[in-house]
């Protein structure tokens, strides 16, 4: 069977991977990009592959794609920019789930790993990790893999050569999502539906459907009840709701305390990056619950344990570093708007010096206006959307400043900061448009801070001391 892959970033190696040692017939990788990342990597390890970088495929004819059989694409790459059947189409994730159905029939090597997943559009790797931490405390083999870090099909390769895991955690985005079939899971969960991806999907409806594919094939379908378009989503398994509001839920919050079916979690006593994100704590704890571990006696009690030490996720809020006074603090996960909001509302009163821009993705970032009044008196934006977010951040009533670059945005910022102050990466953006993933924008913030000399932060509070005096 011949097939073409269609980017050639890391799910599209893995996707050509998988193909090659599935033995497969032609290959072929087309990217946009003159030099995509992979491509060194594929044409030494896979040089069966035929590799066309710098093709604009989207301009391609029916006719060259109908070569293949099989046409699979990278998460970036929009079903709409391929004259294709869409039978034809595939994606890692269809491509990972046919892959485990087949495992399903043939007894050599049948696996009883047990699946869960998440999705939403914001919580999906904080949820899958922390599901992660409460079965790793069980004494469970459990991974964490999808658009949270590994490759599907890298896991799934790892597997069969190292041997398969009781159970693993599936982060997936909608653009994972739109390519696959129904998938077959232990559980399922649909964290939240909010504007993101629009330049995309469209509108918000159609954003929504495409998430909804997640309960297709679960056998337990975890629902955000606070959430009203989740709520009215249809589930084929058995749903299970998770609420902060509605004490008639499955998992529930009541007098600072998470209930569950059979068990309960005070919030006093789980970290404080926990603490501050119950409704993932919940989702996890639902999708953690339908494994055939949950029923042993030690569970609620290891689960405990691992929410006691969980520390929470890199590039989110976390502290880089201080110069002259200023902290400065990586939220580079932030890749919408109401992450970024998320991160704001935390903040001290006018304190934030903020870095924020990159693709913007069609989503509104009118709620980052009542979210910055206050506790923003200063934005250095960068990326394609700008100029939109200096307009709300201007309404917001902070100065703003546009820059060239990571380097030049952190030197505003930290320019403009006083002792004191927080210079904080929360961009409320995709970073496809500067830089490879949002890790690689947070390490481009960390480079640029370290190479900050230590009085910087003091240059603006300085000078404005100067114009006292003067005055």
């Amino acid at each position: 069977m011949s097939a073409l892959i269609l980017g050639m970033g890391a799910s599209g190696f893995s996707i050509a991977a998988h193909f090659a040692a599935a033995g497969e017939g032609a290959l072929a990788a087309a990217d946009s990009r003159a030099r995509p990342p992979m491509l060194e990597k594929m044409s030494q390890l896979l040089p069966q592959v035929a590799l066309f970088p710098g093709e604009d495929f989207s301009r391609w004819p029916a006719r060259r794609f109908s070569e293949y059989e099989r046409i699979a694409l990278s998460p970036g790459v929009n079903p709409e920019s391929v004259a294709a059947p869409a039978e034809k189409i595939t994606g890692d994730a269809g491509l990972f789930f046919e892959a485990w159905r087949d495992l399903q029939t043939q007894t050599k090597t049948q696996t009883k790993t047990q699946l869960l997943a998440a999705t939403g559009t914001n919580g999906k790797s904080a949820t899958v990790t922390i599901a992660r931490e409460i079965c790793r405390a069980a004494g469970l083999r459990f991974d964490a893999v999808g658009n949270i870090g590994e490759p599907l099909l890298d896991a799934l390769a790892r597997w069969r050569r190292e041997g398969f895991p009781d159970a693993a955690a599936l982060e997936l985005s909608s653009f994972q999502l739109e390519t696959a079939r129904a998938a077959p899971l232990r559980a399922a969960a649909l964290l939240n539906v909010d504007d993101d991806h629009l330049d995309r999907h469209g509108d918000i409806h159609r954003y929504a459907a495409i998430k909804s594919r997640i309960f297709g094939g679960a056998d337990i379908c975890v629902a955000n009840g606070d959430d009203a378009i989740v709520s009215a989503m249809p589930a084929c398994g058995r749903r299970v709701v998770f609420s902060l509001c509605d004490l008639r839920a499955d998992w529930r919050m009541r007098g600072g305390v998470i209930e569950g079916p059979r068990a309960e979690y005070p919030l006093a006593e789980i970290s404080e990056s926990a603490r501050e994100q119950p409704a993932n704590v919940m989702a996890a704890l639902a999708l953690a619950d339908s494994l055939d571990a949950a029923r042993e006696p030690e569970w609620q009690k290891s689960a405990a344990a691992a929410l006691a030490g969980f520390s929470g996720l890199p590039h989110r809020r976390r502290e880089v570093l201080r110069r002259g006074g200023v902290l400065f603090v990586d939220d580079s996960k932030a890749t919408n708007a109401h992450a970024a909001c998320f991160a704001l509302r935390a903040q001290k009163e006018n304190s934030v010096a903020l870095i924020a821009g990159g693709d913007g993705k069609g989503q509104d970032f009118s709620s980052l206006v009542d979210a910055a009044r206050g506790r923003v008196f200063f934005a250095a934006l960068i990326g394609r959307d700008a100029a939109r977010l200096r307009d709300v951040f201007s309404r917001a009533g902070a100065r703003t400043a546009m820059a060239e670059d990571m380097q030049e945005a952190v030197r505003l910022a930290a320019e403009a900061a006083r002792p004191g102050a927080t210079v904080l990466l929360s961009p409320a953006c995709s970073s496809l448009d500067m830089f490879a993933d949002y890790r690689a924008r947070a390490e481009a913030f960390r480079a640029a801070a370290e190479e900050l000399p230590e009085t910087v932060a003091n240059v603006s509070a300085a000078a404005a001391e100067g114009n006292n005096a003067a005055a």
